[in-house]
């Protein structure tokens, strides 16, 4: 099951989840002016959250086509068969409405994550393990600092010991 949600349901889901990149925050989708974008709240028959998705479309007008990215998303257990499966649906039916030539995903996995990745291989995404970086959108080397309670300097003396 999901539905229409408000973007304060959305953005207040996401904004709690560990790991997960700001580009899946509703905000994000301001940056790219000339893109639409959408987003869905994945529930179970009870109303719990199994995962959540932003996608940002851009329109290639000329073409009457788009390109759906979702960028270091979707938002859930990407070891839970139904919540992936189920988001895939609802990212097949946007496609659709949109008229997409490809959906191009990058969630948040370790490159060693073959469960991962065999789950979203099985619900129809390809992944290539000696795709050049060259040839991504997203760097697959990240690294997550919580900055919370932190001041400037605190956080640029951290970031000093991985650039020094």
């Amino acid at each position: 099951m999901y539905k229409i949600i408000l973007k304060n349901e959305y953005e207040s889901y996401v904004s709690k989840q560990q790991g997960i990149s700001f580009m899946q925050s509703e905000k994000w989708s301001k940056v790219k002016t000339d893109w639409l974008s959408e987003q869905i709240l994945l529930k179970d028959e009870c109303g719990y959250v199994q995962g959540a998705v932003q996608m940002l479309i851009k329109k290639i007008p000329f073409l009457h086509t788009s390109f759906i990215y979702v960028p270091r998303g979707p938002v859930c257990d990407m070891h839970y068969k139904n919540a992936v499966k189920r988001l895939t649906e609802l990212i097949r039916l946007y496609a659709q409405k949109y008229n997409a030539f490809m959906v191009r995903i990058d969630p948040m996995i370790d490159h060693k994550d073959t469960q991962a990745i065999e789950l979203l291989t099985s619900v129809g995404f390809s992944y290539d393990p000696n795709r050049s970086e060259d040839d991504m959108i997203q760097s697959q080397k990240n690294y997550i600092l919580n900055i919370a309670g932190k001041t400037s300097e605190q956080v640029f003396d951290y970031l000093m010991i991985f650039t020094s």
